[in-house]
């Protein structure tokens, strides 16, 4: 069954995935949404790993790392009554210095469809900014 919503956008950079990991992983190259109050966060993306949120208009919420692969794949999910968030991050190497950047969210859950409309533009055009302003930090970085 399809979820209520759900978005995926990609990007391709010049780099390997280990390196756009490497960018990735640096909480200070996670752009910050002008909707959000705060962010904190594990100091590592690894399963089990947690992250609390508040947005302006959102009560808090907490995240935690759902899985998390080195240089291949992370999702992150949060919790609101109702809703499940899911955020997928995935590297796919598509040449030894080029990978695919790709963000998926979903929202499930018996209150997802009540979210939709609200969040899905949101997460869209946060998703589609993030991916661009990580391609940017990535293209800063040097491969070792």
């Amino acid at each position: 069954m399809q979820p209520p919503f759900e978005f995926e956008h990609s990007v391709e950079v010049s780099a390997s995935a280990a390196t756009a990991w490497e960018v990735w992983t640096e909480h200070g190259n996670w752009p910050a949404d002008p909707s959000t109050d705060w962010v904190t966060t594990d100091d590592v993306v690894a399963s089990g790993a947690v992250g609390d949120a508040k947005r302006l208009d959102l009560p808090f919420v907490r995240s935690r790392v759902a899985e998390s692969r080195a240089a291949e794949r992370a999702v992150l999910e949060a919790e609101m009554p109702g809703v499940t968030f899911r955020f997928e991050m995935s590297f796919e190497p598509l040449s030894e210095n080029r990978t695919r950047l790709r963000q998926r969210v979903t929202l499930t859950g018996p209150h997802a469809a009540t979210f939709a409309p609200l969040l899905g533009p949101v997460f869209e055009q946060s998703i589609r900014d993030n991916l661009l302003a990580l391609a940017d930090a990535i293209a800063g970085r040097r491969e070792p």
